[in-house]
């Protein structure tokens, strides 16, 4: 079982990363970061990218507060607590690009 204190920073996170959709499609969607880093959907790169940035967290949290990795239980618990709020991640997405167009 993750312990709560893990939780609660993924849970942070999650809603940080949500508040920051708007400033960072700003950057990201630019069409020299875009030609840069040679994507074409910008919806599915920022949403890779903000999951990325969960997935980091709980690996971070896990072995500097935990200090140990995750076992296959806690991985197990954690994709489905990401997958509860990846939802939430998709829909700022997609508000923050049509509020930009």
């Amino acid at each position: 079982m993750i312990p709560q204190k893990v939780i609660d920073g993924i849970h942070d996170d999650i809603d940080d990363i949500i508040e920051g959709i708007p400033s960072e499609i700003r950057h990201m969607i630019s069409p020299y970061v875009k030609y840069k880093l040679d994507y074409e959907h910008d919806v599915d790169f920022l949403y890779g990218m903000a999951i990325g940035k969960v997935w980091r967290k709980f690996s971070m949290l896990m072995v500097f507060e935990q200090k140990r990795q995750a076992t296959q239980a806690e991985l197990v618990e954690f994709s489905e607590l990401l997958y509860k709020r990846a939802l939430e991640i998709k829909e700022a997405i997609d508000y923050a690009i049509n509020e930009n167009n």
